[in-house]
């Protein structure tokens, strides 16, 4: 078993994302491990090169009732990006600003 390998807070369940293309759910931060792993389609995925704190995630918060928005994606560095297709996997360590867009 893995039990006590990494704090409880950092496990999660596997979401399934399903988008238009030009869609996607908008810059966000997640304080977990993410790998997207790529299904049929493409998606270009966009990440600022650093952590982002939670006071700095607080001050770039747009309103939004059910995810925390961020504004501002890649005014303070250049952001990377990939295009993920079928197969590919994208790791990202918690607290990577990232943004996904379908093509």
């Amino acid at each position: 078993t893995f039990a006590g390998l990494a704090p409880a807070w950092r496990y999660d369940d596997v979401q399934l994302s399903l988008s238009a293309p030009g869609g996607g759910i908008g810059a966000h931060v997640d304080s977990y491990d993410v790998f997207l792993v790529q299904g049929e389609g493409e998606r270009t995925w966009a990440i600022e090169p650093a952590l982002l704190s939670a006071a700095e995630e607080r001050r770039r918060s747009l309103p939004h009732p059910d995810i925390r928005l961020l504004s501002d994606f890649g005014a303070a560095a250049a952001p990377q990006s990939w295009t993920l297709v079928k197969g590919d996997v994208l790791y990202l360590p918690p607290r990577i600003p990232h943004h996904g867009v379908t093509a």
